[in-house]
């Protein structure tokens, strides 16, 4: 995986976990409509506002909690 060059763009702001997690968020729950699996879109939904809430939290129980969620999300 290439890094992404920070200096390319200077008026190019660089968005938080938080703030990528909340336009994911959006963008799922517009796809919500036209979804064959309506409920696994729906808990891609609730994965990405859990992510959002959780970058509070100290590092290692968010680790924790975000990964039994994936493993719900893929099962």
């Amino acid at each position: 995986m290439r890094t992404p060059d920070l200096f390319a763009d200077s008026r190019r702001r660089i968005e938080t976990p938080a703030e990528r997690h909340s336009r994911l968020a959006l963008s799922a729950a517009r796809r919500l409509k036209r979804a064959q699996q309506r409920e696994r879109a729906a808990r891609l939904v609730c994965h990405h506002l859990r992510c959002m809430l959780e970058q509070d939290q100290p590092k290692g129980a968010a680790q924790r909690i975000h990964e039994i969620r994936i493993r719900r999300l893929t099962a």
